[in-house]
């Protein structure tokens, strides 16, 4: 017999899960013949950089052909950017015409090389931000360097102040007094381009890459094709943009720069890191970039603003004083696969991100930007509503492959897509194992979203068994082993009310009076696992919001619901 019971509420999850820092590294696929570095470009000697010495540069306005720049050395401060890294003071003198265009030094110039006398003297790193006529330049012995594979275990300065020498000399050129050169000089910041992102979800992302301390300045730009598949071995000319992706597609997040020198398949850029802690060994892409204009600043450097263009290999280091591409390589990607369906007006879109770089908390930055993206595109809006989504996270470790399947809804009066989170949650579970390291595949979901708050609570129960077959509200209900015991709810939500049925099996061994009741699914917030397997069935199971459960007939049993 059966016994209703109480009114419950179904749970849904209302807040977003806590993302914690996780590392990873992608499997990189087989390596191709490789065209050594055996002629490097010829060096002007640092010791000669003397003030007053005169040289050229070649940077990238608009398009992809390098204009020439003239430009004086004002001086050098031992170890600026760190220990053993000088930073050598400059200030561009012309011609008129770039000046005039851009100010001086601007975001996207880094690795812009400048020669003396026809050899390689640096390449811009730096801006005095009082003055964007004033750069700082990475001396070439350390550029050349970047080919190296080795890390050194210090970070570099961000700020330098400029000493006593350099203060008088542009006070000099300023016409001004001494005491007045107050400012300093400043790392290039990576100008770091983000597709699909709303100006303040923007502002979100940039605060927490302050808050990691990395030297990104973020800006919404347009996706990148995914083409890692279609590599361009196309090498690069001194003064060409150049880009560096995180991601391509959907969530595209890539950095544009000037490709510094050549040497067989290997490009030396920037000038300074990608990423502020210089890991050394890395994986992002590499591509080509068009450059739109410059945007001249009025009291601070301008901006380049640039598109990247084709795949053309991968960028294998990032060190202190540049970053080392290999032109011709593919870089190995985690494609991110997303299908979903706004409920409301039955639009619906496949969105495609390749993710290159999975450091860190990387992957699941890509994969939220990714879902938000493409649920923005259906939804056409962002507030309140109700998301579902489906999913399975697939990878390998060294004993295998692996695969996670799991599904989540949520509803929100202020956001619609928090199921987002949840999966973030189970990515940053399998990385963050402690039992094997994780290298993900794929990554695919399906989902839906609408303005209908999908939220409701168990209000009134109908029952009948095979026993007794009329659907009515009753407290005892009649069964015998082996009966199907039919339960109709009535779930009562802002919108109205949803009648739902399901049905089990009286178990063949009851016997008495059983007491069975009714909730809605409960999320587990601690789990207790001793090896991987075990997560990967945690990972893979569990009760979900829109879970409705009936116990006291042996096992618990899950019914998914709409609400």
């Amino acid at each position: 017999m059966f016994r209703s019971a109480p009114r419950r509420r179904l749970g849904l999850l209302a807040g977003a899960t806590t993302v914690l820092l996780l590392a990873s590294m992608l499997a990189a696929g087989p390596a191709p013949a490789l065209t050594p570095c055996t002629t490097p470009p010829a060096v002007f000697p640092q010791a000669s950089l003397t003030p007053g010495t005169l040289g050229s540069g070649l940077t990238t306005l608009a398009g992809t052909t390098p204009t020439s720049f003239s430009f004086e050395v004002i001086g050098t401060i031992p170890d600026g950017w760190m220990l053993g890294l000088d930073a050598i003071v400059i200030q561009i003198i012309g011609p008129a015409s770039f000046l005039n265009e851009t100010g001086g030094v601007f975001f996207g110039m880094s690795g812009s090389p400048a020669y003396v006398s026809g050899m390689l003297a640096g390449a811009v790193s730096g801006v005095f931000w009082d003055d964007a006529t004033f750069g700082v330049l990475t001396p070439a012995e350390a550029m050349l360097e970047v080919l190296d594979a080795a890390e050194r275990p210090v970070q570099t300065a961000r700020t330098i102040v400029p000493t006593e020498a350099i203060r008088r000399e542009i006070a000099r050129i300023q016409g001004v007094m001494v005491s007045s050169v107050t400012g300093t000089f400043e790392q290039l910041p990576t100008p770091l381009a983000v597709s699909g992102l709303t100006e303040t979800k923007i502002a979100e992302l940039q605060a927490r890459l302050d808050q990691r301390g990395e030297n990104f300045w973020v800006h919404s730009a347009a996706s990148a094709p995914t083409t890692t598949a279609e590599v361009t071995a196309q090498q690069f000319v001194p003064g060409e943009p150049l880009g560096a992706a995180i991601a391509y597609g959907d969530a595209s997040y890539y950095a544009t720069g000037t490709a510094t020198f050549t040497c067989g398949d290997y490009v030396a850029a920037f000038g300074h890191p990608f990423f502020w802690d210089a890991p050394g060994e890395i994986s992002l892409g590499l591509s080509g970039a068009e450059g739109l204009m410059v945007l001249k600043g009025s009291g601070w450097p301008g901006y380049r603003f640039a598109l990247l263009t084709e795949s053309r290999g991968t960028i294998v280091q990032d060190r202190f004083a540049g970053i080392v591409g290999v032109v011709g390589m593919t870089p190995p990607s985690v494609p991110i696969v997303s299908d979903l369906t706004n409920l409301d007006s039955g639009d619906s879109r496949v969105g495609t991100t390749e993710a290159v770089h999975t450091w860190g908390w990387w992957l699941e930055e890509i994969v939220w930007s990714h879902l938000w993206a493409n649920f923005a595109a259906v939804f056409g809006h962002f507030g309140g509503g109700s998301s579902s989504l489906g999913w399975t996270l697939e990878g390998t470790t060294a004993q295998g492959p692996f695969s996670v399947s799991n599904r989540w809804m949520a509803s929100s009066e202020w956001d619609a897509s928090e199921t987002i989170w949840r999966m973030v949650y189970a990515i940053d579970q399998l990385q963050f194992n402690g039992f094997e390291d994780v290298t993900f595949t794929d990554i695919s979901t399906t989902g839906s979203i609408t303005v209908e708050r999908l939220d409701g609570q168990i209000g009134h129960v109908r029952v009948a068994s095979t026993t007794q077959p009329k659907l009515r509200a009753r407290d005892l209900l009649k069964a015998r082993p082996g009966d199907v015991v039919t339960i109709e709810i009535t779930f009562e939500k802002p919108e109205g009310e949803t009648v739902s049925t399901v049905e089990f099996e009286v178990p063949k061994n009851a016997k008495g009076t059983l007491e069975v009741s009714l909730r809605g699914g409960k999320e587990r917030n601690r789990y207790r696992v001793n090896s991987f397997d075990e997560l990967l069935d945690m990972l893979s199971g569990g009760e979900h919001p829109n879970d409705l459960v009936v116990s006291g007939v042996g096992r618990a049993l899950r019914f998914e619901q709409g609400v």
